[in-house]
Order: structure tokens, then sequence, then C-alpha cells
């Protein structure tokens, strides 16, 4: 997805639109450039104004996507077909642990590799616009069921191991946080697909 927005719906009542950027700049950008040139300037400002009257906040930040944590072997890939259940874990952590929550991160991925995992996951940073550091663990999955099965395959194939570095993982964090979501196709824009 290189413009364009995915809408995710978790299930503690937020909508999310994931827009990719390559930089800042893109900042300058309209991410809905493609709706209102579908609809037409007039029909998207009355959608929009009509639209701020079902909701009674908002914000906005960005997470940058971690290509060495995250374990997608097949490649990057943040929609994957058929799969549009997301489970999202924030593993908070003090500014000063940064070093020892990503090296265990990249030793979660050796892991994973090692033991040619079929559960791929991604790996964000907290970044612009959030008021903790985190990680962000995101697995897609066809729904609540499997990835409750990927889940239990993954942590059986991992062993002994993988509870340990849980274990050493959980020594450097302040909090964890976990929400579902779902991926909803008919809110989401792919242009040119």
């Amino acid at each position: 997805m290189e413009e364009g927005w995915l809408a995710i719906r978790t299930d503690d009542y937020r909508y999310l639109y994931v827009s990719p950027i390559k930089d800042m700049a893109d900042l300058d950008k309209n991410n809905f450039a493609p709706l209102e040139k579908s609809l037409g300037k007039e029909a998207y400002t009355k959608m929009f104004t009509d639209f701020n009257k079902y909701y009674d906040s908002r914000r906005d930040f960005i997470v940058l996507l971690s290509k060495e944590l995250s374990y997608m072997p097949g490649g990057i890939n943040i929609n994957p077909p058929g799969m549009p259940y997301r489970k999202f874990a924030h593993y908070y952590f003090k500014p000063q642990d940064g070093s020892k929550v990503r090296a265990i991160a990249k030793e979660f991925h050796d892991l994973y590799a090692s033991k040619g995992s079929k559960r791929p996951y991604r790996v964000y940073r907290s970044g612009f616009g959030e008021s903790q550091d985190y990680l962000m663990v995101v697995v897609a999955a066809k729904d609540a069921a499997d990835y409750e099965k990927t889940r239990a395959e993954s942590n059986e194939l991992i062993g002994d191991e993988g509870k340990a570095l849980y274990s050493k993982f959980l020594k450097v964090l302040s909090g964890v946080k976990y929400v579902s979501g779902m991926v909803l196709d008919d809110l989401s824009c792919s242009p040119g697909k």
C-alpha cells in the first residue's frame, strides 16, 4: 500500500486510518486526495463536515515500521489477503530501556526465524505524537479463533526458549496492552487495485 489508507475498527471503540508515509514531507500531502477526486470537492467537504458530528475527539500520530524486528519471511504486507483480524500488542518501556527492549525483540525475531515459524508479525516503534515509548507488535489472522490457533502453534514451536525470552522481556517493560481489531475494507482505499 503506497498510497490510500487502511481502516481498522478496534474492540475499544476506535477507528484507525493507517496511511504509509516515506518521510515527514508526506504529512503535507492529502491522504484523502483519491476520495476527494472521486467524490468531487463539494461532496467531499460535506461528507467530512457531516462526519464531524459523529465523534468527540481525534488525534494523529506516527509509528515507525521496523523491518529489522518484524518477522515476515514472505515480505512486509500490512494487509495480507483473507486476514482482516488484527491483534495489537503494545509493549511499553522507559526511554532508558529502549536498547534492551529492541535487543530482546531482535532475539524474538531470530528465534522465530531459526524455528521456521509460520506466524508472521510486524513491529512498529512509537514515534511523533505518542506520549510513551513502546514497541507495537501486529499479527494478522482470519479471525480471533485463527489468531489463537496460530498463537498456540507458535508458542509450542518456540517452546521453553520462547518462554524464557518472554520472561526476560517482561522484566524491562513498564506495561503491556492488547487490543484486537478488524480491517474494514469498505472504509479502506487502495488506489490502483
